[in-house]
C-alpha cells in the first residue's frame, strides 16, 4: 500500500514540477517574440517617421538634412519581412539609380509615393482620409 501511494506521490510531483517548467518555457519563448515583434514594428514606424518627416529634403528650395536619405537607405533593412514593400523599393531605387539626369522626377515621385503607400499600409496607418499630396506634397508654412 505504501509504494503504490508512494509512486502516485511521485508522479504527482514530477507532473506538477514539468507543467511549471513548460509553462515557464512556454512564457519566456512567447515574451522573447513579442519583445522582437515589438522592436521590429517600432523600428519600422522610424523609418517611416524620418521620410515623413523630412520630405522636404527632396524639394527644390530645401537644403538636404540627409536624414531623408538615411532613412530612405534602411527601408530594405526595416521592411525585409514584407515582400511588397521590398518590391516597391527596389522599383523606386532603380528609378532613383537611373534618372541621372533629372529626366523622370514625376517617375521618381510617383514611385515614392507608391513605396511610402506600401509602407503605411504595413503599419496599418490610415491615410483614407486625404489624397497623395498627403506623401508627395510637404507641409510647409513659410516658402
Amino acid at each position: 500500500m505504501w509504494k503504490e501511494t508512494g509512486g502516485v506521490n511521485m508522479i504527482t510531483l514530477f507532473s506538477s514540477l514539468l507543467s511549471g517548467i513548460i509553462a515557464t518555457i512556454i512564457t519566456l519563448v512567447w515574451t522573447w517574440r513579442n519583445a522582437r515583434k515589438d522592436k521590429r514594428y517600432e523600428y519600422k514606424l522610424s523609418v517611416f517617421k524620418d521620410l515623413m518627416a523630412y520630405r522636404n529634403d527632396i524639394t527644390e528650395k530645401a537644403s538636404s538634412s540627409g536624414v531623408f536619405e538615411s532613412a530612405i537607405n534602411q527601408v530594405f533593412v526595416a521592411y525585409n519581412d514584407c515582400p511588397d514593400v521590398l518590391d516597391k523599393f527596389e522599383v523606386f531605387r532603380k528609378t532613383v539609380a537611373y534618372n541621372k539626369n533629372k529626366e523622370n522626377d514625376e517617375i521618381v515621385i510617383a514611385d515614392l509615393l507608391q513605396l511610402l503607400k506600401s509602407m503605411a499600409k504595413q503599419l496599418k496607418i490610415n491615410y483614407s482620409f486625404s489624397n497623395d499630396d498627403l506623401f508627395s506634397k510637404p507641409i510647409q508654412i513659410k516658402e
